[in-house]
């Protein structure tokens, strides 16, 4: 046999030996995997949403629901689509090209129908619906939307439920959540998300090549959410948002023994409303960017000096080390020099004890209290009252504001720490920063008798509690805090105590004001926190006006909030 012949005939037979093998590779050994990838393109799984489970208040009041919207949508195997367009255009008051745009940017496969418009007014998606005869290439899909019956009351509490967006689905795509699901943003919504958010269905179908539907294989039925039942208390929510709409601030009412947040109001507010409606463009653009920020919950995420509120904590801390007792007395001329420098107070008050240093506000005293005390004390017993770390608060977006010390402001400034420095941060200025949440969580621990709480809002999950109250012994001599208790109450009291406004003669409350600098060229902001019963606090609260001039103004609002709880039983 010639060699050109014998040549060509062991490369055939190594083709068909190479051949065999390659055969015998991808039946045998990659036969299962390509058997699935088969009837991966054969078989797809339509998604079905899950109801989200409601929201309540304390009393089981609905906060948050949901409700049907009506999307309109084209059916992409229909012939004539441009007839469906035109048709779409002229009803919607649109043109023709913006519905081909829509249409070409949400089509997902040749088996889903491509939605071009959402939350259509009902009135219009009937109106689709009954000519669907006529035109086959429409379609109405119905889908559960979340509904905020109060809206701008309840926004920062709640929060609200839409799409996922890229970043947020790369962090919960281990979770089982995938693109296209509507999860919780900010609020209750986000924090409780897996708890609200139910089990998504889906309905498997067989497809064929061109990958149209040919038969329904099996299907799983979506499981409504579980229902949120919150602390709040929607009566008290309601008096909190009427009296401070209009201003910039916060209130806050909580229960100083459990925790548990009755109310919780932040001006300016939004309407949650509109980011669940892709109809509501202009509604969230103007939210977006308005310069007053009204998405950020003042309560948890804005930080401001606590001002005087902070001698609370001062107080407490030189009776509990010794330093003082309640019978030590500084004099107050109406300021103190310190190298040259005169630290301001509000008046000449003369010679003042703890108890009447409180209810005068007095800065002297507490400055003289703060020099003993030292920067090293009053940082030591700000964190034992939890400042400078988040409350743990169930709500995202909680700040821990600042406590500072000694290594800190060399760390930040690279400077050393003055007797300048003590004297602020002693009456709650410079560089300390607190949010309202944590006030109050420090004047509660006042009222209930030495314990720091933990606030929350969620309860019950379904029949399932969720939280229970946390609380942590100060360890504080009971003594002490009766003293700082009458402090409280005497800033009322006192026939010039700074919260006078807050008298009445048959019921008694004790409290804190606080006026606290701002930066240069605003207004100082406005403090009160306090308790209500003094001698059975049933109610914490918390009040902060943004720049609001002086703690003067606060007491007027909580003094209108509370005559109108009075007036309606609360």
């Amino acid at each position: 046999m010639p060699e050109g012949v014998r040549l060509v005939s062991r490369l055939s037979a190594i083709a068909w030996g190479l051949l065999i093998v390659g055969l015998w590779y991808l039946q045998v050994v990659r036969g299962d995997y390509y058997a699935r990838l088969s009837l991966r393109n054969f078989v797809r799984i339509v998604p079905v949403p899950a109801v989200r489970g409601d929201i309540l208040d304390r009393k089981f009041r609905v906060l948050a629901t949901s409700a049907q919207a009506f999307d309109l949508a084209v059916n992409p195997q229909a012939r004539d689509k441009e007839k469906a367009f035109a048709l779409i255009a002229k009803w919607m008051g649109i043109t023709k090209e913006e519905v081909k745009r829509r249409y070409r940017r949400n089509y997902v496969a040749p088996f889903l129908p491509v939605i071009v418009a959402r939350d259509l007014p009902k009135r219009l998606a009937f109106r689709f619906a009954e000519i669907r005869l006529l035109y086959p290439q429409i379609t109405i899909q119905v889908r559960p939307k979340r509904i905020y019956p109060y809206g701008p009351m309840t926004a920062h509490i709640l929060g609200y439920v839409r799409g996922l967006d890229r970043e947020r689905l790369q962090e919960l795509k281990d979770y089982g959540y995938r693109r296209g699901d509507r999860v919780g943003y900010m609020g209750v919504e986000e924090y409780y998300d897996a708890y609200l958010r139910g089990r998504p269905g889906w309905i498997k179908m067989a497809v064929d090549k061109l990958g149209r539907p040919v038969k329904v294989l099996e299907e799983r039925d979506p499981v409504k959410g579980e229902s949120l039942v919150l602390s709040i208390d929607l009566d008290l929510q309601f008096i909190a948002f009427s009296h401070l709409k209009g201003k910039v601030g916060t209130v806050i009412f909580a229960d100083p023994f459990s925790g548990e947040v009755l109310s919780m109001v932040s001006w300016p507010s939004y309407d949650d409303n509109v980011f669940v409606s892709d109809a509501s463009t202009a509604g969230r653009v103007e939210v977006l960017t308005n310069p007053l920020s009204p998405m950020l919950n003042r309560a948890i995420s804005g930080v401001y000096p606590p001002g005087s509120t902070f001698k609370i904590v001062v107080a407490l801390a030189g009776l509990d080390s010794g330093v003082i007792t309640p019978k030590t007395t500084f004099f107050c001329p109406g300021y103190m020099e310190l190298g040259g420098v005169r630290f301001g107070c509000t008046h000449a008050h003369g010679r003042e004890n703890v108890v009447s240093a409180l209810g005068h506000s007095c800065n002297v005293y507490f400055y003289n209290l703060g020099l003993k005390l030292g920067s090293d004390g009053l940082f030591l017993y700000g964190g034992r009252f939890g400042l400078g770390r988040e409350t743990g608060i169930d709500l995202p977006g909680e700040k821990r504001g600042l406590l500072p010390s000694k290594e800190w402001k060399r760390r930040r400034y690279r400077q050393p720490w003055y007797d300048g420095d003590t004297l602020n941060f002693s009456i709650g200025q410079g560089y300390i920063l607190a949010t309202p949440i944590q006030m109050l969580r420090v004047v509660s621990a006042v009222a209930n008798g030495g314990w720091l709480v933990k606030p929350f809002l969620g309860k019950y999950s379904g029949k399932v509690r969720i939280n229970s109250p946390e609380k942590r012994d100060l360890m504080l001599d009971k003594e002490n805090l009766d003293v700082v208790r009458l402090g409280l109450e005497s800033a009322i009291t006192l026939p010039d105590g700074t919260a006078r406004m807050l008298f009445y003669p048959d019921f008694r409350v004790a409290g804190k004001t606080g006026t606290a600098q701002s930066v240069p060229g605003k207004p100082a902001h406005g403090w009160f926190v306090g308790y209500f019963p003094a001698d059975a606090p049933r109610y914490a609260v918390a009040v902060l006006l943004e720049y609001g001039k002086s703690s003067y103004y606060a007491c007027q609002l909580l003094r209108e909030i509370i005559d109108d709880m009075r007036s309606r039983g609360l």
